[in-house]
């Protein structure tokens, strides 16, 4: 065939034919024949890095679309919205960022502020994210866009301001939906009579009523009436919806109630409904506190904690409570542990000493269940707690840990020099707490600057010297510089320094330390007990299979990589392509080895459980999704995605007078 239109089409549609029939590698031919005959196509461009996507060559799909902006024309939005929607979908939020930055200089494209917004509150610059959605309203007045803005105006302290756009976005859209976002936005503002009225508006309404039960209930919960609350729920699962708030609710009423039993169960069956739903995780960890199951209850906090996009006062009491039970803490609290729930608890009751520097953890407890049941069951990220009988919001709205834990992962989207100059802040705001300072230590360690990572741990452990992850951090340092040894002391020191207690974060870097120097046993033992307290930690797995390659025992090496695949698969493939390997038609056990040993090398020192970054070999920074099963999460849209280029392609077959393709199964 002459005419390479044509030509490249028909390519396109046998690639279409073979990535349905499974044959990856002669897919790939075909699009790379389509390419090659036109090569200056953004339409058959947008479409290779569809099916490249599809078929899982993620940095294929991305790097088509990279081309100067000399080449911008009448498809330039499509191929801008598919780059956004392409990186957003692997994680790479900096670079989804950039492209939003970027169109936005141009004239006529405001919308694009909304996915800006989407991405900054997802990963909780509320504060970026409020510019841009603010900016938005010069252009889209609409109910949803002034209840995101009321969200986060809350969230950064803006009372009046939020409760200006709650009003307003009711005046243009009084709809069930609208009503039920904006009970919920007055709650989190501390306007508890008005959230009631607007639920009590949508009570008969099938599709919202049971979030609005679940929202009245909630909130005499909290004024302490469990009896009338209890009956809301229960009156509430009787219908047919089955909704996740209310099997909270009766878990949290339960639990009031001391019937753990039923706590147990309805905050279970919370979570089989809605996963992601950080309160219902509270409340089931509360319950398994409740049972003497410390270490089972750090499990669901610590993911209710990476869930919240709020701050829940309540996880944190109970985050501390459960550390102490399970032995995570010495007998004498450091100051900066206390200072997590410091503020609250002064804020719950002035009158009331709270324990100060040196407190025992015994004492500590009583003053922590006080305070728990000052908050009436309240386990969400709106605390509140009653004061001469009425219901209070807690003003208290971050803490060091949660303020520095914040700045530090927004790493995932922006530059390193902008939340470096984040922890400036927090800083200024948490003077006398060493965390801060031991989390922009930890943010060098994964930018690969341990020069500077060494002095924020040292500075912080001179403010605190019982702060634990400093200690760990040295440890790392001197891992990273090719110290093995010398990290081993370190860490030992730590231990002693923490009065001989352990804290998750230590296992990994000591086990790669004592896989480093040899002693596999004890890095089997480190590796294993790091991945049994944390099983998301990536890293912990790359050193498990390293530790069987250490040992040629391939079949486990290559059982261990797959998972790691399927945990971070963009990761993976990054690592493939610099070295120059092809995986998706299986691994031989060196070639396993060498991706893994590769991956270790990009994340540099990231060593995290809940927000893993790495390098490419051209310096980009890179995000890895927070999902067990990322591999599936990309594949989701796969079949949508293979019917719009089949739709596509038969339309441009069509116009060249050739037939369509085979429908997408």
């Amino acid at each position: 065939m002459s005419d390479p239109v044509a030509s490249s089409l028909e390519a396109l549609s046998n690639a279409l034919r073979l990535a349905k029939d499974g044959d990856t590698s002669a897919a790939f031919d075909e699009v790379g024949t389509a390419l090659r005959l036109q090569p200056d196509s953004t339409w058959l461009i947008i479409r290779a890095s569809q099916l490249k996507l599809v078929l899982g060559d993620y940095v294929g799909a991305a790097s088509l679309l990279d081309y100067p902006a000399d080449r911008i024309g009448e498809l330039e939005p499509q191929r801008e919205r598919w780059r956004f929607r392409l990186l957003a979908k692997l994680w790479w939020l900096g670079e989804a960022r950039s492209v939003c930055l970027r169109v936005l200089e141009r004239p006529k494209n405001a919308a694009w502020h909304a996915e800006l917004a989407e991405i900054l509150t997802a990963r909780r610059d509320y504060e970026g994210a409020l510019e841009h959605v603010e900016s938005l309203l010069q252009v889209a007045d609409t109910a949803a866009v002034r209840l995101e803005a009321a969200m986060l105006a809350a969230s950064v302290g803006r009372v009046e301001k939020g409760l200006e756009h709650v009003l307003l976005g009711l005046q243009r859209e009084p709809s069930p939906s609208a009503r039920l976002e904006a009970a919920r936005r007055l709650v989190d503002l501390g306007d508890f009579e008005q959230a009631r009225a607007q639920a009590e508006i949508l009570v008969g309404l099938s599709e919202h009523e049971g979030e609005a039960l679940a929202l009245q209930g909630s909130l005499l919960l909290w004024s302490g009436e469990s009896a009338a609350a209890r009956r809301i729920a229960l009156a509430g699962t009787e219908r047919p919806a089955d909704c996740a708030a209310l099997h909270r609710l009766l878990a949290a009423t339960a639990l009031v109630e001391h019937d753990l039993d039923t706590a147990e169960k309805e905050a279970s069956h919370a979570i089989e409904l809605d996963a992601d739903d950080a309160e219902s995780h509270f409340v089931l960890g509360r319950t398994l506190l409740e049972r003497g199951d410390a270490r089972g209850a750090l499990t669901h906090i610590d993911r209710g904690l990476m869930l919240e996009q709020g701050f829940s006062f309540g996880g944190r009491l109970l985050r501390l409570l459960a550390s102490i039970q399970a032995g995570d803490q010495p007998v004498r609290l450091s100051g900066y542990v206390l200072g997590e729930v410091a503020h609250g608890l002064r804020e719950i009751d002035p009158s009331a000493p709270a324990p100060g520097l040196g407190a025992t953890a015994a004492e500590t407890q009583t003053r922590l269940h006080d305070a728990l049941s000052r908050l009436g069951g309240n386990l969400s990220s709106t605390p509140t707690f009653l004061e001469s009988g009425s219901l209070r919001r807690l003003s208290t709205r971050t803490s060091p840990r949660h303020a520095s834990r914040r700045a530090l992962e927004l790493i995932r989207v922006l530059p390193p020099d902008e939340v470096v100059a984040r922890f400036d802040d927090v800083m200024a705001q948490f003077p006398e707490s060493p965390l801060p300072i031991c989390h922009r230590g930890e943010l060098h360690l994964w930018l690969g600057d341990y020069s500077r990572a060494h002095a924020d741990f040292d500075a912080a452990l001179r403010i605190d010297d019982e702060t634990r992850f400093a200690w760990i951090g040295l440890a790392a340092v001197a891992l990273l510089e090719a110290r093995p040894q010398e990290a081993l002391e370190i860490a030992a020191r730590g231990v002693r320094a923490m009065h001989d207690t352990e804290g998750p974060a230590l296992f990994v870097y000591r086990g790669a330390a004592y896989r480093a120097v040899g002693d596999f046993d004890r890095a089997e033992l480190d590796i294993e007990r790091a991945l049994e307290l944390n099983p998301t930690r990536l890293a912990a797995h790359l050193e498990r299979a390293l530790l069987h390659a250490a040992r040629n025992q391939n079949e486990l090496l290559l059982d261990v990589f797959e998972r790691i695949r399927v945990r971070a698969p963009a990761m993976v493939a990054c690592a493939a392509a610099e070295l120059g390997l092809d995986t998706s038609a299986g691994v031989t056990p060196e070639a396993a080895r060498r991706v893994v040993d590769h991956c270790l090398v990009m994340l540099r020192g990231n060593r995290s459980s809940t927000c893993v970054t790495f390098f490419t070999a051209a310096g980009q920074l890179r995000a890895v999704a927070p999902y067990p099963s990322s591999a599936s999460r990309l594949s989701e849209e796969n079949p949508h995605i293979l019917r719009d280029i089949e739709r596509q392609l038969n339309d441009a077959l069509a116009r060249v007078g050739k037939s369509t393709t085979r429908p997408a199964d």
